[in-house]
């Protein structure tokens, strides 16, 4: 067993504050890249206007436009994909009850 990195808690920043990009697995052997959806940002998601402009910015590589997400988001992969983002991006909760939601800075 090994212990967990500050990014397993924090979301590490740049030295300009933005967000850093983190590997995520989405199932076993598929890794996707994001940026997790500042607090600030999560409010907008459900503004379809909005959402899906926000997805597409937070989902690094592959990289999935707004139109792909809104058209093909029902399939499993990418909602697994959105699935893991928002899971990720959810700084309010302090516990994660699901091993490996939590990615890796990259």
């Amino acid at each position: 067993m090994a212990i967990v990195e500050k990014s397993y808690f924090l979301h590490e920043r740049d030295e300009k504050g933005e967000l850093k990009e983190i590997v995520i697995e989405i199932e076993p052997g598929k890794e996707a890249k994001v940026i997790p959806i500042p607090e600030g940002e999560i409010s907008q998601l459900s503004d379809p206007e909005k959402g899906y402009d926000i997805l597409s910015r937070h989902i690094v590589e592959p990289k999935l436009s707004a139109d792909e997400i809104k058209k093909f988001g029902k399939t499993k992969a990418i909602a697994n994909l959105v699935q893991k983002l928002l899971d990720i991006s959810d700084i309010k909760e302090s516990f994660r009850s699901e091993p490996g939601s939590k990615g890796k800075a990259a």
